[in-house]
């Protein structure tokens, strides 16, 4: 049994804590294209009790299959009026060969399949289904560009000490 469901949640309260972030996209190294697994790092992750209060994109791959397991607890859907219908529908609509397995009112399974022949690899489909998520949430202001933050300040250091840009 992996821990890696405990180590995402440490994760998760550290960047909750740092940048206030409360949806999580991240790619699980060691689920393949199982569900099985992925709802076990799910549970690990969720055992912790602030964690569990968060949205979250987990996301695997096998050579022919992404699979993605996604959560908005009810209480973070209803304050952002965000739900997990369009986030699926996100990327239903932004992906070819999507396989709805399972939707609740919290959860969702998809999975994509590529065919053996096409010029298109799993392991890159990860970060575009993590992108095109992000870029929802930026979208909808869900997800702080905390990047921006970092050179503002930088900026303003800079200026402080007398170096002129």
């Amino acid at each position: 049994m992996t821990k890696e469901g405990y180590k995402l949640a440490q994760n998760f309260c550290a960047r909750n804590k740092a940048c206030g972030l409360s949806y999580f996209c991240c790619i699980s190294e060691t689920s393949g294209s199982d569900f099985n697994i992925l709802n076990n790092i799910l549970t690990q992750i969720n055992s912790d009790k602030k964690a569990k209060e968060w949205a979250k994109m987990l996301v695997s791959c096998d050579d022919n299959d992404l699979i993605a397991l996604l959560q908005i607890p009810s209480k973070l859907s209803s304050i952002d009026n965000l739900d997990i219908n369009e986030w699926t529908k996100n990327i239903q609509n932004n992906f070819n060969n999507v396989t709805l397995i399972y939707i609740d009112n919290e959860i969702s399974k998809i999975k994509i399949h590529v065919k053996t022949g096409e010029e298109i690899f799993t392991f890159k489909l990860q970060d575009e289904i993590i992108q095109k998520s992000i870029n929802l949430l930026k979208e909808r202001k869900l997800f702080n560009n905390t990047q921006k933050d970092e050179e503002s300040d930088e900026e303003d250091y800079a200026t402080k000490i007398g170096i002129e840009w």
